[in-house]
Parts: C-alpha cells; structure tokens; sequence
C-alpha cells in the first residue's frame, strides 16, 4: 500500500513539476508578483524575459496589464497595442484595454474606432460579455465627449 501511495505522489509530483515547464523560471516569478499585486517588480521580470523573445503575447499582454494596474496609461497603451499586432485573437481583452487607455489619453475618435472593433469581433464569446458591455459604455461615452 506504501508503495503505491508513493508511486501516485512522485506521479503528481512530475506532472505539475512538467506543468511548471512550460515557463521560464522568469515567467513563473514575475506571475508571482503579479498575483500579490507587486506590478512594478513583476514588470521587471516581464522585461528580462522579452529580451529572449520579444514576440511572446502573454509577456506583453501582462505588461500591459502591470502598467495598466500601477497607472502608467501610457506605457500600458504601448504595451496593448504591441499585444494587438503580435495575438489579438488569443488577447481580446488587449483592444478593450488598448481603447480605455487612448480614452484616457484624450484620443476618443481612436477609442471609439477600437471599441467599436472590439464590440463586433467579439460577438459570440460569452466569457467576454460582461466587457462587450462595458465596451459599449465606453463607446457612448467617447461619442458624447466628441459632441
């Protein structure tokens, strides 16, 4: 019976050991810091890990996120459309961001464009409802400041 117990713990042990693998080292710490709401030194290690691939969309979109959530809007706004170009489709939520952040910045007829983009891309994603929304609210509200 040992033994067994011992065979499904060492099991456990190398599929979340496996899991862990699939990011850096500087990825795993960076999520950390991100999730104790430490954006500023999460940011750090975001950084050191695009110098080795400065194309990764989940280093980027995070980012963004980082300095959306310190209010640097405008590196998030950097950040969000760099996340655009490189995966847009597996980071709807970085137009929505991206538009929030040109808002901010004073740019409503841009915000408005995006918004609206975002709006009608995104129809059939329940788990993106909540943000069509607010999406919208955000694109009356930029209307009505261009008036």
């Amino acid at each position: 019976m040992k033994n067994y117990v011992l065979l499904i713990l060492c099991f456990c042990f190398s599929l979340s050991f496996s899991q862990n693998d699939r990011k850096s080292r500087t990825v795993q710490i960076a999520d950390k810091y991100f999730f104790v709401e430490d954006y500023y030194l999460a940011t750090e290690y975001y950084r050191k890990e695009l110098e080795s691939d400065i194309n990764n969309a989940y280093d980027v979109f995070q980012l963004g996120e980082c300095h959306r959530l310190f209010f640097d809007y405008k590196m998030a706004k950097r950040w969000y459309a760099r996340c655009m170009e490189l995966d847009a489709k597996n980071y709807p939520l970085a137009a929505y961001y991206y538009a929030l952040m040109l808002k901010i910045d004073g740019e409503y007829l841009e915000a408005e464009n995006v918004l609206e983009d975002f709006e009608n891309t995104y129809e059939s994603k329940d788990s993106l409802d909540h943000y069509k929304e607010l999406a919208h609210l955000h694109y009356e509200g930029s209307v009505l400041a261009l008036d």
